[in-house]
This record gives structure tokens, sequence and C-alpha cells, in this order.
């Protein structure tokens, strides 16, 4: 014997229904906001060891793949073979990348791209890129993005710490970072680490080395 069909859900469990997915929403968009504040604010607590950067980098675009495929946006890997090690805290670049790759997704319309790459400059020095043809940022936008707090995005999408984020680690790392943009064509960032960390002290906090074009 059959089972009777399900009966329609009453208006009321509708509406718990719709509430109960905003509070679940909401908790974990405070889950990130809380996660990033403690990441801006740890200081220079990295741990360093020497990394290969294309297993990481593939990490990053692996864990992006579903958020991209929904999206219908292409997500592309270019690292070539054969990059010098580099001593860095792995969880950080990653984190660094991610809210990078993470921006360029939600840039980017439909049937666009982002790219996460990678490559040497001179012997001293890697470049971490992520490029995408998405909206663009103006270019008195430009110089504020990396500024904890401001964000583009409306509303309760944006927390505006990811650019705070990346710009701390990279300082962390005695990097500098380039933003090269053009509202309507697309964004790329380009983070230069060197290979090698200065056993000096990191750079102040306050300190900046952000060059845009």
């Amino acid at each position: 014997e059959e089972a009777a069909p399900a009966a329609p859900a009453s208006a009321a469990e509708t509406d718990m229904r719709r509430i109960l997915t905003l509070i679940e929403d909401e908790s974990q968009r405070c889950g990130r906001i809380v996660r990033n504040l403690l990441l801006f604010s740890r200081g220079s607590d990295a741990h360093f060891t020497d990394e290969d950067l294309f297993p990481l980098l593939e990490r990053c675009a692996m864990l992006l793949r579903h958020r991209a495929d929904l999206a219908e946006i292409s997500l592309q890997l270019d690292v070539p073979s054969g990059l010098p090690k580099i001593e860095c805290d792995a969880s950080q670049i990653q984190q660094m990348v991610l809210a990078l790759a993470i921006n360029g997704l939600e840039a980017t319309s439909v049937g666009g791209s982002v790219t996460i790459a990678a490559r040497a400059e001179g012997d001293d020095a890697v470049v971490i890129g992520v490029r995408d043809n998405g909206r663009g940022i103006p270019k008195e936008q430009l110089s504020e993005i990396f500024e904890p707090f401001y964000t583009t995005k409306e509303g309760e999408n944006g927390v505006g710490l990811g650019l705070a984020v990346v710009y701390g680690i990279a300082t962390r790392h005695h990097g500098t970072i380039a933003v090269d943009s053009t509202p309507g064509e697309g964004t790329t960032f380009s983070v230069r680490l060197p290979l090698r960390q200065p056993r000096e002290a990191a750079p102040p906090a306050g300190a900046r080395e952000v060059e845009v074009s």
C-alpha cells in the first residue's frame, strides 16, 4: 500500500524554515567575520617552512572549483614547473590566495574567468597573481581597498576584511602588492614574495607598499 503524499507545509512552517535559514546564514557570516578579525589582529606569529608553491596553489584551486562551477566561471591554474621553493607560512599564503580568488569570483559574471598564477622573478622572489575579467575597480578606490572594513560589496555580502587580511599576510612575509584594474575589463592582484625571509623583524603594521595602476 502506497504511503499518502506528505501534506503541504503550512504558512507557519514555511516562515519558520525561512527564519532558520536566515539564522544559519547570518551565523556563518558572523563566523567568517570573527575568523578574519582573528587573522587580521594576530600579528607576525607566522610559522615559516620551505614550501613548493604548485601543490599549495593547486589546493586553492580545488577548494574553489565547486564554487566556480556553480557560478559558471572558468577557474584556471597557471603555475609553471620548476618554481623554486619559498620560505613561507603555507596556511597564511593559502588564506591570502583564497581571499583574492574569492574576490575575483564575486566580481566576475557568468562565462568569465579567474586565474591563479605564479612565476619566478629573478633569483630571489616569486610573484603570485590572481586575475579576473570581471567588473574591475574604479581608479579612485584603488588606494583604499586594503583599508580594514573598506568594501565595495553591497549590503551584507561584504565585511571589508578580505583585502586587509591579504595585505597583512603579504607584509608579514616581507612582500609587496601590485593592483592593476580597469573598470569593465578586470583586475589583477600581484603579490611579490622573497624566496627567503629576512632575519630582521617584520615591517611595522602601518607601513604600506602597494602599487596601483
